[in-house]
């Protein structure tokens, strides 16, 4: 996790049995120290995106939605990585195609939006305190859900 991780985060983490290793100031840094750290150990490195089960137990919060508010006409999900809005995309659009997602970045970490604009991977800069936003790369999946027209982006 990044050396400034949100305490409750960590916390999460601890109390579930978790150990946690401090390295970089945002999670761009701490995601590349994981995944060179889970090489040299023979650890299994689980992507925060390119995961399908990850994606599946996220996409339990549109599912969690839909269920509580049969009638919902809109979801406004925030967009680091994009695992959650690719659940709310998948899921949401599957049961009630109606349902208008809305996908918010932050603006001093827009890797996600600049890649679905311009339909390619971009790396941008982060400049936000939003921690859990602040992601400087896009990645393929999401901006294939996103570019396929399930999402507006505000």
């Amino acid at each position: 996790m990044p050396r400034r991780a949100n305490p409750l985060k960590v916390e999460a983490i601890r109390a579930l049995g978790g150990q946690v290793a401090f390295h970089g100031r945002h999670f761009e840094k701490a995601r590349a120290w994981a995944e060179k750290h889970s090489a040299r150990s023979g650890l299994r490195y689980v992507h925060h995106i390119n995961e399908p089960l990850l994606i599946a137990g996220v996409a339990t919060m549109a599912l969690e939605i839909i269920e509580d508010l049969p009638d919902v006409e809109a979801i406004v999900t925030p967009v680091g990585g994009g695992s959650g809005a690719i659940g709310h995309c998948l899921v949401a659009k599957a049961l009630r195609p109606n349902t208008r997602i809305y996908a918010v970045q932050a603006e001093k970490a827009p890797a996600a939006y600049l890649s679905w604009k311009k339909g390619k991977l971009i790396r941008a800069p982060i400049a936000t305190f939003a921690e859990g936003l602040a992601t400087g790369v896009a990645f393929y999946t999401p901006i294939r859900v996103f570019r396929g027209g399930s999402m507006i982006w505000c």
